[in-house]
């Protein structure tokens, strides 16, 4: 499980244009008419509303039942293991901010440099300081963080096997089909069915989605740099977002194969020969991947290079043995390159990015989940490729040749 979801969790980003008259905020007027049927999903419960562009302005939550003079109210979210990626660990933040509200705990986030196993947190940055939560994200409750470990200790907690039980609970929110399920069905047979299950998703996404409205509030800091690059590339044109996880994607802890990238490049075609103001951003922790998918997308069909956009990131640079096959290594174990917060921050930005995209395609992992849970409407504006075609979701503009 310590390796499950390299990269998991976050919540809603839509548009207050969409809200008022279902377009949104980047997508060119090709593709209005067409997404009308679809902004009326069945599983919409709500009108989503852009946390993002109002986290200024809106206050972290404060629960009646809060006591932060009371050690045994308060509870300390923290990461125990050294191998879970960035949104592996803000899953387990979000799992661990509704335990809160279920015991009605006071909670408050320090993630440090040492954990219980596999080593130090990896995002773990001198430079930045002692709080990696606090790199990226504001506090999520009104009470002050305590600076001595010593106190922290007192406080509330979750042990690595408390976190891990914590995580594959009937109860949790989760990014693909592993551990126990809310509806008792068994989630290791959903993964050998390879079956996209709609309602499974729906449930986890909408409570993530919940739980990121009312605690995460992103730093200005960050909020700047997403606002910057989305202007420079969306205003104007309908996107694509393409999330590809590759380097060392473990079949076995539920999230399946390595999706190659010729999947990914029908989609990008068709999509890019539907909407003629349009592009695909991509987001890749995988310098191969990459590398291929344009080669496949480019200059086909007359499709320049310019429409398939990406940030400069840290992505792979060394490769590993898994048994007989050789990986690229994920960078944020490559201790090699990199600061930490650097590393954060390229991941975070880049779910943040997917989630202000029209349309989204992506296959198993906690950073695609995250761009769903940050704006749920992606959910029915989606395609997961981790499962078979005949289970997948249909796009107005893509036909199955």
């Amino acid at each position: 499980w310590a390796v499950a979801g390299l990269g998991t969790l976050m919540a809603v980003v839509v548009l207050a244009s969409w809200a008022a008259g279902g377009r949104y905020l980047y997508g060119s007027d090709d593709a209005l008419g067409e997404w009308s049927s679809w902004d009326t999903a069945q599983n919409t419960s709500e009108t989503p509303r852009d946390f993002l562009e109002t986290s200024r302005d809106i206050p972290v939550v404060s629960k009646a039942y809060y006591d932060d003079a009371d050690p045994n109210k308060r509870f300390w979210i923290r990461i125990n293991d050294g191998w879970h990626g960035f949104f592996a660990q803000f899953s387990i933040v979000v799992n661990e901010l509704r335990y809160a509200e279920t015991h009605k705990l006071t909670p408050y986030v320090f993630i440090g440099k040492e954990t219980e196993r596999h080593g130090d947190n990896r995002y773990f940055d001198q430079a930045a300081g002692p709080n990696i939560w606090e790199y990226y994200f504001k506090p999520v409750s009104t009470i002050e963080v305590p600076s001595d470990a010593a106190i922290r200790r007192k406080d509330q907690k979750l042990s690595w096997n408390e976190e891990r039980d914590l995580y594959q609970s009937q109860e949790a929110i989760k990014a693909y089909y592993y551990g126990k399920s809310f509806d008792g069905k068994n989630n290791r047979q959903r993964y050998k069915d390879n079956l996209y299950d709609d309602a499974f998703y729906w449930r986890h996404r909408s409570h993530a989605n919940r739980i990121v409205r009312d605690y995460v509030r992103v730093k200005d800091a960050i909020l700047g740099k997403l606002n910057e690059f989305t202007q420079a590339h969306f205003s104007g044109r309908t996107v694509l977002g393409i999330h590809m996880r590759g380097t060392d994607k473990i079949a076995s802890a539920g999230g399946g194969e390595i999706i190659p990238p010729d999947e990914y490049a029908s989609y990008a075609q068709q999509f890019l020969g539907h909407y003629p103001k349009s592009i695909v951003f991509v987001a890749t922790e995988s310098s191969k991947l990459l590398k291929v998918f344009r080669g496949l997308v480019a200059d086909t069909n007359g499709i320049s290079e310019s429409r398939i956009v990406s940030r400069d990131v840290l992505r792979s640079k060394s490769e590993f043995q898994r048994g007989q096959k050789t990986l690229e290594q994920n960078i944020f174990l490559d201790s090699k390159f990199g600061k930490g917060y650097k590393k954060g921050e390229d991941v975070l930005l880049d779910a943040l990015i997917l989630s202000r995209c029209d349309f989204f395609i992506h296959g198993a992992s906690s950073v695609s989940e995250a761009a769903v849970w940050f704006n749920l409407a992606l959910h029915n504006r989606s395609i997961h490729l981790q499962y078979q075609k005949q289970s997948r979701k249909t796009q107005p503009w893509f036909k199955e040749s």
